[in-house]
């Protein structure tokens, strides 16, 4: 995947949003974490990559919670309105007891998804930051049960122990 950098125009939006998206879901965690760590100046001076990015850090707390957590309160700090929801929103997530109807409806359809959409399974990723979350039988049992593609699946056992 270090390839994928070459195709990452360095004053292209559009580049590093295609690159980012397709790193969210293919790439080890640390090395999404690199990458997103890299170009922080250049996401953060736009409000559409940086709120890209920020949903993309669901995805690393668990793995890389401090440098994370670090990046997270930068993005409330901003003032940047979608930003600082978001970010917010993540922390949050992480702190859950127990999901809601609402959500767990959002999360596992009853109609299947296929594919499972990739900002989807950030918010799933974003839930399972909460120990109480990732640990519950029946949620671990819904999430087999609906996500079916192996780098989701491959991310969910080596990152939240769902197997």
């Amino acid at each position: 995947m270090v390839g994928l950098n070459a195709y990452f125009k360095h004053n292209n939006s559009a580049d590093f949003y295609s690159v980012l998206w397709f790193k969210a879901k293919y790439d080890h965690p640390s090395e999404l974490l690199t990458f997103v760590k890299k170009y922080q100046n250049f996401w953060q001076s736009d409000s559409f990559l940086r709120r890209q990015v920020t949903a993309v850090m669901s995805r690393l707390l668990v793995t890389n919670s401090n440098e994370v957590d670090a990046l997270l309160y930068t993005q409330i700090s901003s003032g940047v309105t979608n930003t600082v929801s978001l970010a917010n929103q993540i922390q949050l997530f992480s702190q859950l007891d127990k999901l809601d109807g609402k959500l767990c409806f959002y999360l596992f359809p009853k109609n299947l998804q296929r594919p499972y959409p990739l900002p989807k399974f950030l918010v799933l990723c974003s839930v399972l930051n909460s120990e109480k979350i990732r640990t519950n039988e029946d949620i671990k049992k819904s999430i087999l049960e609906n996500i079916k593609d192996p780098y989701y699946r491959k991310w969910l056992d080596s990152q939240y122990n769902i197997n």
